[in-house]
């Protein structure tokens, strides 16, 4: 990845836009319904675990997705800009 698109992405502008992002773009939204799906499936095969990890976590888009099964949730990323709008998200 560019220089530029890290940095951007770690900035608080960046981090902001791309926190909404996946809500304003159709094609966005469609993508996030079949991420959605394919996380189903396969803790439909593993079933639920204590600890499950996030990463690149992003603003946590798919923290309702995972969260019937885990416990406990570990969220990464590049950016601690995002990690902010992820905890942000998760306590709405």
């Amino acid at each position: 990845m560019e220089q530029h698109v890290v940095d951007r992405y770690k900035s608080y502008e960046g981090a902001a836009s791309f926190n909404t992002k996946y809500d304003r773009e159709w094609h966005k939204r469609v993508c996030t319904q079949r991420e959605y799906k394919v996380i189903q499936k396969c803790f439909g095969i593993t079933g639920a675990v204590d600890s499950i990890l996030d990463f690149p976590s992003g603003a946590g888009r798919l923290f309702q997705a995972y969260q019937p099964f885990g416990k406990r949730f570990f969220a990464m990323d590049i950016s601690h800009e995002m990690l902010k709008f992820a905890r942000q998200n998760r306590e709405e």
